[in-house]
Formats: C-alpha cells, sequence, structure tokens
C-alpha cells in the first residue's frame, strides 16, 4: 500500500463525500503520476490547493491508458462521465492534447480533521514516500545558481 497527496478543489472533494463522484480522473501530456504509480488499495491524502488535507480515501480499480487516436478520450469521458462528475467544458479540446489519462476508482472515503501539509511546488499528485503527518514537508527544492 503506497500513499499519495491528491490537490483537488473543494467542490470535486466535495462530491466525493458525498458518494456522487467515483472516479478520479487525471490526463495529462507525459506520463506522470498517478498513471501507473497508484494501485487498488493504495490510500489517498485529499486536500484542496493550499489547504490543509481534509480527507482520506482508498483507491480501487484503476485504469491506466496512453491516449493514441482522438477519439480515445471522448470515449473514455463518455463511458464514465456519470461517475468522473467533471464541470462542463473541463475536457473541451483535451482529446487534442491529452496523451494519457488516469482513472481512479474512489472506495471509502472520510473526512478527517484538517492535516496541514507543508506542499512546496505545483503539482496536483504527489506519490509519497510515507503516510503524510502534520507538518510534513512536500515537495521538489529548487536550487537557483547564480
Amino acid at each position: 500500500m503506497r500513499h499519495h497527496l491528491v490537490v483537488l478543489h473543494d467542490q470535486y472533494l466535495n462530491l466525493m463525500l458525498s458518494g456522487s463522484k467515483r472516479i478520479e480522473c487525471r490526463i495529462s501530456t507525459i506520463r506522470r503520476p498517478p498513471f501507473e504509480a497508484v494501485s487498488p488499495g493504495d490510500l489517498l491524502w485529499l486536500k484542496p490547493p493550499s489547504r490543509p488535507v481534509r480527507a482520506m480515501a482508498v483507491a480501487g480499480r484503476c485504469l491506466f491508458r496512453a491516449l493514441r487516436s482522438e477519439t480515445d478520450l471522448p470515449e473514455l469521458i463518455e463511458k464514465y462521465a456519470d461517475q468522473i462528475c467533471a464541470v462542463d467544458g473541463f475536457f473541451r479540446n483535451a482529446a487534442e492534447w491529452a496523451r494519457f489519462i488516469s482513472l481512479i476508482w474512489i472506495e471509502t472515503v472520510v473526512l478527517i480533521g484538517p492535516m496541514s501539509i507543508r506542499k512546496s511546488d505545483q503539482r496536483a499528485w504527489v506519490a509519497l514516500d510515507r503516510m503524510p503527518v502534520p507538518g510534513m514537508r512536500v515537495g521538489s527544492r529548487i536550487t537557483i545558481r547564480t
């Protein structure tokens, strides 16, 4: 079992907590987490941008696909749209640029007390080395050479 820090907007977190959003969908131009980094049973630590972790979820089924044609993404979205719960227009033009898709079914979702994580980069999904703890630092250090 691995741990993942997942940054998502309040509306999606609330939909997960209500049970409406059953699949977390991430699309990208390159292979990066969560693509092929999540397995069933992994723990997902959910947080809104620039705010503490608010919930924990268990990953269920995972589907990872390299998108080889402009029809691959629309076909997957049509099949799973009701469980993804994306806002209108979210996938507009995505078939033109997206090369990878990760679909992670959400099993159990539990609201937890706010847990502050000091995240210092822009990644929206971070595969962690260990279970997060309050005050934990997450992010890559950037060295600026002059």
